[in-house]
This record gives structure tokens, C-alpha cells and sequence, in this order.
């Protein structure tokens, strides 16, 4: 346990380059390409109106087969906007499949569950949970799209409201693996 952890601590200060190898259990393998900290830019898209923000994902292996996530965003004035945090773990009713459980600061948990193929995780939601402080509209439906080209990593999510009930692109985001 002990070696696993300062594996995985040398990973999150040193980076995939520089660090000693991180074992990744085999069930989570899969999604080890995800692996990293990622830093890019997206775009967002509010009923017919457009915004662009920075991001920063962290992917990392932890002592049990899941990953975790982290994940902020800010403005392109530097103010903070959004940020969620959750974790990546193998469906093991499914020869390819994953889930990805994740809670946001606006007060929305979401349960997706799909799979991998080559270096693309989709995952569909299978629950959606909202405290009672989120601002409208609920959210009910979400889809998210992981795809990694080469060295870039991006997402795509696609969402649906109780105003909008047609599931449409919501955000995308392209990111460069800096550490």
C-alpha cells in the first residue's frame, strides 16, 4: 500500500514523465490514457449565447482500481467559474464498461455509465441528483464524450433541461497533458 502511495504521490509532483511508474489495476487499465493533469480551453453554449473558458482536468490513480477527477474552469478574465470533482471505476457487469460518478458545485451529482473503445470513453447519465440551492433549470438529461488524439485530450457534453428538453452540446474543451 505503502509503495503504491508514494508511486502515486511522485506521479501527482513530477508528472508521467518524470515520475516512477504508477501501477494502475488491471480492471481501470483501460482508461489509463487518461492519466494527467490537462490544461486547454472550451466553449460553452447557454441557449444562443456563446462563452469561452480555461480549464484544468486532473486524472489520477489512487490506491483502490478508480481514478479520480478534478476539475476547474475560470474565465478568460481569470475569475473562477465552475469546478466538480469524482471518480472513473470499471462496471464489471460490462466487458468495456465504466462509470464516472461526479458532484459539481452547483449543487448537481450525476451517475453516468458507458464505455470504452480505443482511447474514447462515452458515458450516458443513469442518475441526476440536484440540492435544493441549484438555480434553474434542472438538468435531465446529460451525455459526456472523453476522446484523447496524440498528446490532446477533449471532451464534449451534451445536456438537456426542463427549458430545453432536446439533448444538445452544452460544453467542449481541448486540452494539452502538462504534467
Amino acid at each position: 500500500f505503502f509503495r503504491t502511495m508514494n508511486a502515486i504521490q511522485n506521479f501527482l509532483k513530477h508528472g508521467a514523465s518524470d515520475a516512477a511508474p504508477v501501477s494502475v489495476p488491471p480492471p481501470i487499465e483501460p482508461l489509463a490514457w487518461m492519466l494527467g493533469t490537462w490544461r486547454g480551453q472550451g466553449k460553452g453554449y447557454v441557449d444562443v449565447r456563446e462563452f469561452t473558458y480555461s480549464e484544468e482536468i486532473i486524472i489520477a490513480p489512487t490506491p483502490k482500481p478508480v481514478f479520480s477527477y478534478s476539475q476547474k474552469t475560470w474565465g478568460m478574465d481569470g475569475n473562477p467559474m465552475h469546478s466538480e470533482h469524482g471518480y472513473f471505476r470499471k462496471d464489471p457487469s460490462k466487458p468495456d464498461g465504466f462509470t464516472f460518478n461526479c458532484a459539481q458545485i452547483t449543487g448537481m451529482t450525476e451517475i453516468l455509465e458507458g464505455e470504452v473503445a480505443g482511447q474514447t470513453l462515452e458515458l450516458h447519465h443513469t442518475v441526476l441528483g440536484r440540492s435544493q440551492c441549484m438555480k434553474p433549470p434542472q438538468v435531465t438529461g446529460l451525455r459526456r464524450v472523453f476522446e484523447r488524439t496524440g498528446d490532446t485530450l477533449s471532451y464534449t457534453v451534451f445536456m438537456a433541461t426542463a427549458a430545453h428538453p432536446k439533448m444538445t452540446k452544452h460544453l467542449e474543451a481541448t486540452f494539452k497533458l502538462v504534467a
